[in-house]
């Protein structure tokens, strides 16, 4: 979930290999797309495998503002979401 104050929480890793993303995360990756322009792509890793969630091409200066909004709104609803599956299964059982 991205805090009240707006910032995104961000955890550096290499890809190497397979990679997993976590249910409910969101894995950013970026490609430099030349004359200071990056190519960001958002997936997002559900109990089933991951999905593409958003391309954004030839972003250029500070983007994180960008995909900021995106990634906020696709955490939290996916957090509202596994939470009213747990309330139905306890309500179905």
């Amino acid at each position: 979930m991205v805090p009240l104050d707006g910032q995104l929480r961000a955890t550096w890793m290499l890809l190497e290999g397979a990679l997993h993303i976590p249910q409910g995360r969101v894995l950013l990756s970026w490609t430099p797309a030349g004359e200071g322009r990056m190519d960001v792509t958002a997936r997002l890793g559900l109990a089933g495998g991951e999905v593409l969630l958003a391309v954004w091409p030839g972003l250029c200066g500070e983007w994180s503002d960008v995909v900021r909004p995106t990634v906020a709104e696709v955490t939290e609803l996916h957090a509202a979401l596994r939470l009213a599956t747990v309330v139905l299964d306890r309500l179905t059982d």
